[in-house]
């Protein structure tokens, strides 16, 4: 990664590796993740849309679990580089209204869909059907889980990595509750 910002005709910047990302998303318009293969759901997406940015990323398998298409963000053809600049046109000649509009519903649904409790209750609710736990712990390990997980702040250690000895940030800035 480059260790400082390579800005392309002034519209596109890339500033490498960071540990703290906000700072970047909360300065920028739109978020672009072209991804061709299949991954769960993109943490990067997660983060953009809960930051109340529209994304552009790729009608994949997880890309597109994250993004509605045309309501809070663009779908790309995978490895279609044409599609690709197109969406990316598409969402700089919107208006700002139009941009702040999709974002604002990218982050609804975020906090409807994606929050940390929400998430954890599936997951439990996955482990419970499958006999892995009883429903007598699962509202217990909600609670542990959530209190374990619980960031302290970007740029700190979270309980989680302290224990292996990692600083790791970005984490989710979507309500936790």
């Amino acid at each position: 990664p480059l260790a400082g910002p390579n800005t392309v005709d002034g519209i596109i910047d890339y500033f490498g590796h960071s540990d703290d990302v906000s700072t970047y998303y909360a300065q920028a318009n739109c978020v672009v993740l072209p991804s061709y293969y299949r991954e769960g759901v993109p943490r990067t997406l997660l983060e953009a849309a809960s930051m109340g940015l529209p994304v552009i990323t790729t009608n994949t398998a997880g890309c597109r679990d994250a993004v509605e298409d045309g309501v809070t963000g663009l779908l790309v053809r995978p490895r279609d580089v044409d599609d690709l600049v197109s969406k990316m046109r598409e969402m700089v000649h919107m208006t700002d209204d139009s941009r702040q509009r999709m974002g604002s519903q990218g982050r609804s649904r975020m906090c409807r869909d994606f929050s940390e409790k929400l998430v954890i209750q599936r997951y439990v609710g996955a482990v419970t059907r499958l006999g892995v736990i009883s429903n007598a712990t699962s509202n217990h390990t909600i609670l542990e889980t959530r209190c374990f997980r619980r960031p302290v702040g970007p740029n700190r250690t979270s309980p989680h990595n302290a224990a292996r000895g990692q600083r790791k940030a970005p984490l989710l800035p979507f309500p936790l509750h």
